[in-house]
């Protein structure tokens, strides 16, 4: 088994092509506690307040799906 770092970002959604900001607009992160983590950005400027969504054990499998539609956030 590998060890997990503290925080790992494994997966984002991109802000899109059509502005000035290179950040994403939100993105989900796998921590060493098992937390998973949603962060959304709130502006251009950066800053994604963490969103709890979900706790799995390091060395369990699984398996998420994001999504952005109409300005709402689905998770799964």
């Amino acid at each position: 088994m590998r060890a997990v770092t503290s925080n790992v970002c494994v997966g984002r959604i991109p802000l899109g092509t059509s502005g000035t900001s290179t950040k994403p607009l939100l993105e989900l992160h796998y921590r060493s506690s098992g937390d998973i983590v949603l962060g959304t950005e709130n502006s251009p400027s950066g800053g994604q307040p963490p969103h709890t969504v979900g706790n799995v054990p390091v060395g369990r499998a699984w398996s998420y799906t994001i999504g952005v539609s109409g300005g709402n956030v689905s998770h799964g």
